[in-house]
Order: structure tokens, then sequence, then C-alpha cells
């Protein structure tokens, strides 16, 4: 008896499972099958199960069981197999370091390699169901496709999901949502619609892996404890100031998908903020010396005193200097030896005022437009609804519910302690315009998002209508749906091109099945 070892997935982000539905009986089923290349199971069925509820294995007793070992889904089964068996391979293809190799080994290593190439028939197999809930089991099996497909994951009200927009926590396992349920936005084969994408991941600061120690409450004791921190301070320091503020990811957990239609109104402004800077000619003269003075303070040629004394010297020195040319050079050196003696008694007065007031001209102040920095990019999107049936308005529901609870912070501590010290903060969200798995190179691309706004208008028409439903009571026959994004970090140019640094950078986008699994190239619009 051989002893199983621990699982490795075949794709980077660590899954171990992959499932695909089909219906028996006008009952929709999930198949899961293993992603595991380390014991000999790859590709193999791990457990069939209802598309509903908690309490959902499905045995070879079972009557669904029964049905599907006596063929009666009509061949479905067969066909989503081999189709899941592609969207395997697709994956593991667009992976930075493909593993198309370690799938067919995996696949023969199974014996699924015959079935998965469709030479020879998937065997009519249920699996018995197992002796522990792992971990897979109360992810239900959902991996992030096909929640959305109609009303499959919709859950028991007791047990998870409702269809309720309200207060009830539904976002365990992650929902894949979209609207509206027929649209062709993964059109496996065939033509797809264009479609917005929007994941959302639980937020990660973005320097915890620099300043996250500093507030664990380990107070350092011993002085080997006390040595060490100071060397890990002084480390970080150095780093810091010669090397800038770094920022990690800020992404954590993934919480989950919605896909809509992109929305009739689309636009895309990059900027960057420039100001007035202005400095006479005297505040030139005293920058440069107290510039070179400090500059003599780093290298270590003068001391702290000795720059101290220097300094009061050079001073008067150059006021003696701008005195000795007389005319304008005296009168603006009065004029801000003036305002410098004021301010030592608290009074902020423009003395150059009083020499225009006394000689007509005014102290030259050589105005340019300066740069001054990047902006956050701010995007807004309004989305329009009107749900054809139960199943649609369902989605309606969820996908407001989405956005609703996932943009709100929560209370307590990410350690688990209870009260109501701090706020963690929203979820984040990551934004792409797609056409099937493929992101649309001639829309801009975005970074990581805060959601910062979510209106939500019942009555667009300027009337209440709405119709009998059996989970909400009355759904609007229309509604709309504006949602108010601004981005975590500002665009740079060197965003715009691949390399290690960049793709370090914006790792979040990165993962995958982000936007920039495929980087930028000269066809593409960028950010």
């Amino acid at each position: 008896m051989s002893t199983k070892v621990e699982p490795l997935s075949i794709l980077d982000n660590g899954q171990l499972t992959h499932s695909f539905t089909y219906k028996v009986n006008g009952v929709t089923v999930r198949e899961v099958l293993s992603l595991d290349t380390m014991n000999g199971d790859f590709g193999t069925t791990q457990r069939i199960q209802a598309a509903y509820g908690t309490q959902n294995i499905i045995t070879p007793d079972s009557e669904l069981g029964r049905a599907i070992l006596n063929g009666d889904d009509g061949g479905a089964r067969q066909n989503e197999f081999l189709n899941a068996i592609d969207d395997i391979s697709t994956k593991v293809n667009k992976q930075s370091l493909s593993n198309s190799t370690t799938l067919e080994n995996s696949l023969r290593e199974s014996g699924m390699y015959e079935i998965s190439t469709g030479m020879t028939s998937l065997p009519k197999i249920v699996p018995e169901a197992p002796n522990e809930v792992d971990s897979d089991l109360l992810n239900l099996g959902f991996d992030n496709e096909g929640l959305g497909e109609g009303l499959e994951g919709i859950f028991d009200p007791n047990n998870g999901f409702t269809s309720d927009i309200g207060f009830k926590d539904f976002l365990t396992p992650p929902p894949n949502l979209k609207f509206p349920k027929d649209a062709y936005y993964d059109a496996k084969g065939g033509p797809s619609q264009d479609y917005v994408k929007i994941d959302m991941f639980k937020y990660q600061a973005p320097q915890e892996a620099m300043l996250g120690t500093a507030f664990q409450g380990n107070i350092p004791k011993s002085k080997k404890e006390i040595k060490a921190a100071k060397e890990s301070a002084r480390g970080t320091f150095k780093k810091t100031l010669f090397g800038g503020l770094k920022s990690g990811k800020r992404t954590k957990e993934y919480k989950g998908t919605v896909k809509l239609p992109i929305p009739n109104q689309l636009g895309s402004s990059n900027s960057v903020a420039w100001g007035e800077g202005s400095a006479n000619a005297f505040e030139a003269a005293a920058f440069m010396a107290g510039y070179t003075a400090v500059g003599n303070l780093l290298n270590g040629s003068e001391g702290i005193l000795s720059l101290a004394a220097k300094g009061a010297g050079e001073a008067r020195d150059l006021l003696g200097e701008f005195q000795k040319q007389g005319g304008d050079a005296a009168q603006l050196v009065s004029a801000q030896a003036t305002k410098m003696a004021l301010q030592q008694l608290n009074i902020n007065t423009d003395t150059r005022q009083f020499v225009t007031r006394a000689t007509g001209k005014a102290v030259n102040p050589n105005l340019e437009t300066l740069f001054s920095g990047p902006k956050i990019r701010s995007f807004s999107f309004q989305f329009a609804f009107m749900p054809q049936d139960e199943q649609d308005s369902d989605q309606v529901r969820r996908i407001m519910r989405f956005f609703k609870q996932g943009m709100l912070p929560a209370r307590g501590s990410s350690g688990g302690s209870s009260g109501d010290l701090f706020l963690l903060s929203p979820n984040v969200f990551r934004i792409a315009y797609m056409n099937g798995e493929n992101r649309i190179k001639s829309l801009n691309t975005f970074k990581m998002c805060a959601l910062t706004g979510c209106e939500i208008n019942f009555t667009p028409s300027g009337l209440w209508s709405a119709y009998d439903d059996t989970n909400a009571i009355s759904q609007p026959t229309t509604s709309t749906m504006t949602l108010s994004f601004s981005e975590l970090t500002p665009i740079f140019a060197d965003d715009y091109e691949s390399n290690k640094t960049n793709k370090e950078r914006l790792a979040d986008q990165i993962d995958e099945n982000g936007p920039l699994s495929d980087w930028f190239t000269d066809k593409d619009i960028g950010f």
C-alpha cells in the first residue's frame, strides 16, 4: 500500500481541483477532478455533487449516482470532461513557466491520457463519499469558474448564499457572478461577448513586509534582542533612505468575480500635477549656500558646530555682497532682511509689496510651471439591469450585494480579537476589459483599485415598477448601479515596459487570471 505524499498542483496558484457541470435527468451536478501531480490521480474524479446546498455528495447508490452510472446524462458528462481538460491545458500553457510536459506525464501516470484526448470514453464511475471533510469539500469544489451560470451556485439559505441583498455573509466560497445569465462571456470554441471583469481581493498593506513587525507587539527585552532590533531598524532605514519607500502586493485572499456588459460610456484620462514655482535671486543664492554647507556636513568635511558658526558667517557675507552691489540688489536684500527680522517677532508681512509701493518695481519671482507629482486616476461605471426572469434577478441582487458589502470596512482586528479599536481596510478590486479569456488591448488597463462609491437607483425612470418574485417578493423591473473606483497607485511611464522590476511592482495584475498575464506589446494602448 503506497503512502500518499504532499499534493502538488499543476497550476501556479496552488489550486488542487477543477470542476465542471452537466445535467442528469434535468438536475445539474458538479464533478470535481484532481489537479495533483504527485499521487497518480491527476484528472481523475474525486467526487460528484449536486450544484446546490452543502449536504450534496452523490454516492453510487443514490438516485443521481445510479443515473450517472446508467449514462442518463446523454453524453453531456463526456463532452464537459473534455472541455474541462482543455481549460486546464489552456491555464497551464498561459503560465510563466509552462508545465505542458508535466501535464501529459501526469495524465499518463493516472491512466487518463487516452481519455483526455477522446480516444477512450470516460468510465462511468461514481466515487464513494470521502471519509473526511477536507478544505476542498468545505469549498464545495467550486473553483473560479461556473458559479454564475444560471442558478448554479445558489446555496441553501440556511447554509450560505441567499438571494437577499441584506447582510448575511455569503462571500464564502468566492462567488463567480455574471449578468445577464445567458451572456456569452466565456463561450468555448465560439464567439464571445466583450465584458468587464471585476475581481475582488482582501487588502494587504503595501509596507506590511517592511513595517509589520513594528506593530506586532513583540518588544525586545534581552540585550541580544535589542541589538538585533536596532540593526534591523538601521538596515531598513538605510534601504529606505537610499532606495525609496518600497511597496509590496496589495492583495491577499481572492474573494470572487463579477462579469458585466461593457457600459455605454467609457473613458480614460491620465493626468499629472504641474504647479507654479517661484524663487527670487536672494532666495536662490541663500539655498545654494545652505545646500553646499549641508553637503560638507554629510561628507564629513565639517562638524555640526563649525557648520553653524560658518553658516552664520556666510550669511553675513551674503548680505554684504548684495549690499555692495547697491541699487536693485540693495533694495532686494533690505526687503528680505526686513521680512526675516519681522518674522522673529511673529509678524508676517509681504515686505516686497512695499518695494513696489515705493519704487513701482516688483521683485522678479522667476515664475515657472514645475512638475510636482503624479495624480491618482478615478473611474466611474454605470450598469443597467433589466432582469428577464428569477434567475437573472437573483444574479442582480447578488451582484449588488457583492459590491455593497465588499467595499465596506470590517470592525475588529485581523488577529481575531473582538472590539472596535480598529477598522480593517475594505477589499480592493482588479478591473479588466475582456473578451473570453483575453484582455481587450484597444481599451485601457487598470491598476488595483479601491471602490469608493456604490450608488444603486431602483427607480431610474422616475417611477416605481416591479414584478412578483418568489425569492424577493417584489423585484424592480429596472435598476442601475454606479461604481466609482480610484486606483491605489499612480501610473508611471516605465509601467508600460516589460522588465523584472515592473513585474514585481505589478504582481497583483500578473497572476494566472490577471489582465497582465501577457505583457503590453506595441499593439496595446496600455494604461
